[in-house]
């Protein structure tokens, strides 16, 4: 079965208590075989949202902000086999129609958007209205726009990260004394099992813990297993827990961690893994996975043949090679570059890193050329008929 075609996305607007709504539509031409289909909006490159499964041949959103919007469409037949995916051509909502994002009760003067994007430029205007409706004069636009300072926004992530209950386990040292994690599972009433062999200075030890517990205030689970191996001063461990919690206030969270860690003569080093969901009353929820180590290696290819085309050693990222749909960048240090549509002598544009470099403008009738030397005008046959520069 065929992916949709002509998916066509249009904006339109309509008044609603004296604010002008901006809403998305989207249409597409039926798909023979067809019962129902499955369509997908998005804002400036974010994820993905599901409109749901209709057998109507287009959809619309209401309350659109101003931004780049993508719509992707797939058909679903009779034995629920669904067709490729169709997708329109992005469109640009110009952002014209301004929308209510809030009313702020006396006596606040602020309002907070977002969360946004990283880059986001929005227009903003606020105006007075007195306690039985009186409106007053709108106030002249105001640019704002989200930071895209990598460095801030990356303390940020991490600030917010490390203050979590998932950062402060993939941050803490793993307790390397197990009889006190014995005597804590202990005092818990939870079940434990334990393997240990000991002969002299060296031990092997294998723990586990099993912990429920339920009460007026919450319901709480967790597993943990220890395997550690010591030999004199050193010791070796491997940490992991399953956590999950719900409370009656309504916040909860599920929480699987990973660590590893080794004590040489009093030196402590771990590397580890966190996956969470964490759901807080008021709040979106999250879910992330978080890793802590001092080198991050992706490996590719077959054996004997293997490759990373992705690592981060100490705080430093390689990437061997990467498509990049949209980059914002404070500062960038190339080599070489060139524009997929480079034509030496042709079209394009080339930098390379002796200084050189070759700008290529085409139009209907002409194209200009501009290199390092010289700045050259063609007409529609390709003879020259102006250069600038080194003429030879």
């Amino acid at each position: 079965m065929p992916a949709p075609q002509s998916i066509v996305i249009t904006e339109t607007d309509h008044i609603v208590q004296g604010i002008t709504v901006a809403t998305l539509q989207t249409s597409w031409e039926k798909v023979d075989g067809a019962i129902n289909y499955l369509a997908q909006w998005r804002r400036d490159k974010g994820d993905w949202v599901n409109v749901g499964e209709t057998s109507a041949q287009g959809f619309s959103v209401q309350g659109i902000y101003a931004g780049g919007y993508d719509v992707r469409v797939r058909a679903v037949n009779a034995a629920e086999v669904s067709s490729p995916w169709g997708h329109a051509p992005s469109t640009t909502s110009d952002g014209q129609n301004p929308l209510l994002l809030a009313n702020v009760p006396y006596p606040a003067v602020n309002y907070q958007h977002g969360p946004l994007p990283a880059g986001v430029s929005r227009w903003y205007r606020a105006r007075l209205v007195d306690r039985i409706g009186n409106k007053g004069d709108w106030t002249p636009w105001v640019r704002g726009e989200s930071s895209s300072d990598a460095s801030e926004i990356l303390g940020n992530i991490t600030e917010g990260f490390l203050t979590a209950e998932d950062g402060a386990r993939l941050t803490e040292e793993i307790n390397t004394v197990t009889d006190a994690v014995a005597e804590a599972a202990l005092a818990n009433n939870a079940d434990m099992q334990r393997w240990r062999r000991e002969n002299g200075q060296r031990k092997a030890e294998i723990l586990e813990v099993r912990t429920t517990v339920v009460d007026e205030e919450r319901a709480f689970a967790e597993y943990q297993q220890r395997v550690q191996a010591e030999f004199k001063k050193n010791k070796a461990m491997i940490d992991t827990r399953a956590t999950t919690v719900f409370d009656h206030t309504g916040s909860g969270s599920a929480l699987f961690s990973v660590k590893v860690g080794v004590d040489i003569d009093g030196t402590y080093c771990d590397a580890g893994m966190t996956i969470a969901a964490i759901a807080e009353v008021g709040q979106p929820v999250i879910t992330r996975i978080g890793f802590n180590a001092n080198q991050f290696v992706i490996l590719s290819g077959p054996g004997g043949k293997s490759y990373s085309p992705f690592s981060v050693i100490n705080g430093q990222v390689f990437i061997n090679e990467a498509f990049i749909n949209y980059a914002g960048m404070t500062l960038a240090k190339v080599g070489s570059w060139y524009s997929a549509n480079y034509v030496p002598g042709q079209s394009g544009t080339i930098m390379r890193n002796d200084g050189s470099f070759e700008l290529n403008g085409r139009q209907q009738g002409g194209r200009m050329a501009i290199n390092s030397d010289s700045i050259s005008v063609y007409d529609g046959g390709g003879n020259l008929k102006v250069r600038l520069g080194k003429l030879n």
